[in-house]
């Protein structure tokens, strides 16, 4: 009877290219257009299944921001201009992913960057990006658990050997590739990584999931949820005002962080609370807008109806003190 090989014996047989999957993994490597080799994640995710049929990937998963794990922080700057110094904050989003990947009993969790096709960060984050950087993860996790093709990531030539011969030559379609990473100082300008400091209030302009333009100071931006930052390209100024002359007039365009966080209060207490101080509320709305807010209504048509209040920040103070006087969640 066979002997069972414990957890260390199947990773060195897999790492030094001695197991029956090792040997097959040279001539499935693949080349991106940038010349650099890597694995199908599929090729690994094969081979870890033969090897054990009880492996398992696990995709970090959030109600809120989904596959994504975002952190964000804030760049602030000062500038000169004339016998003035100009303050302003731009603040920089790090989207990741995270796959946990079990094997023999063992297991591992491979952070990753969303990135472009040029291994950079993306301005955007759709979900194309976001599957290859799940994949990425996911080939890494299994590389690093299972000991199948690390080599390659250790920047060190793939070991396919028998045990009575050398090292063979590096394969010819893998190719080592430096990166050569150009920083561009701005001028006259001193920038430092800020957390929890005081903000400016400079604007921000962006384009929102629905492609309409919106804007947010400095401030409000910090109080954004992750889930709707990360679905906000920014744009300058002068192609937000381009936008917002072609937009339908009679509804403001600027989607402050109070009224989303009216919706959200909407949407996560009990019916019988909201309609309460909603019955409220829609007679107003009624007199003023000719419109009113229920329920059954879409995300969009509520804050279509939000976005027409003049001071949203006390809307959102009194619509906040209703609630929790009825017994709601802030």
């Amino acid at each position: 009877m066979e002997k069972q090989q414990s957890y260390i014996e199947v990773f060195n047989a897999n790492y030094y290219g001695k197991s029956k999957e090792a040997k097959e993994l040279e001539p499935l490597l693949k080349e991106t257009y940038k010349g650099d080799s890597y694995i199908p994640w599929a090729v690994l995710e094969r081979m870890m299944r033969q090897q054990d049929p009880e492996s398992e990937i696990i995709k970090s998963y959030s109600s809120e921001t989904g596959y994504i794990k975002l952190s964000k922080y804030a760049l602030e700057s000062e500038d000169v201009d004339g016998d003035r110094v100009v303050s302003s904050t731009n603040w920089s989003l790090s989207p990741m992913v995270q796959v946990k990947v079990t094997f023999m009993g063992h297991s591992v969790a491979e952070v990753f960057p969303v990135q472009d096709k040029s291994y950079a960060a993306p301005k955007y984050v759709d979900q194309n990006l976001v599957n290859k950087a799940l994949q990425r993860a996911a080939t890494r996790a299994i590389a690093r658990i299972t000991g199948l093709g690390l080599s390659l990531y250790e920047g060190k030539d793939l070991q396919f050997e028998d045990e009575e011969s050398t090292p063979k030559p590096k394969p010819k379609n893998v190719k080592e590739t430096k990166q050569k990473v150009k920083v561009t100082k701005p001028k006259a300008t001193k920038t430092k990584e800020v957390q929890n400091e005081k903000i400016t209030d400079v604007t921000h302009y962006y384009i929102d999931s629905q492609g309409k333009p919106v804007s947010y100071t400095a401030k409000e931006v910090a109080k954004l949820d992750v889930g709707v930052l990360v679905n906000l390209k920014e744009i300058n100024k002068e192609e937000y005002e381009a936008l917002n002359d072609k937009a339908p007039s009679g509804h403001l365009q600027l989607e402050s962080s109070n009224v989303l966080n009216v919706l959200k209060l909407i949407r996560n207490n009990d019916e019988a609370v909201v309609n309460k101080i909603l019955a409220k509320y829609n007679k107003v709305f009624i007199k003023s807008y000719k419109k009113a807010i229920s329920l059954e209504q879409t995300d969009e048509e509520i804050l279509d109806v939000l976005k027409l209040v003049k001071d949203s920040d006390k809307f959102e103070k009194t619509f906040t003190k209703l609630i929790v006087q009825e017994g709601g969640k802030a």
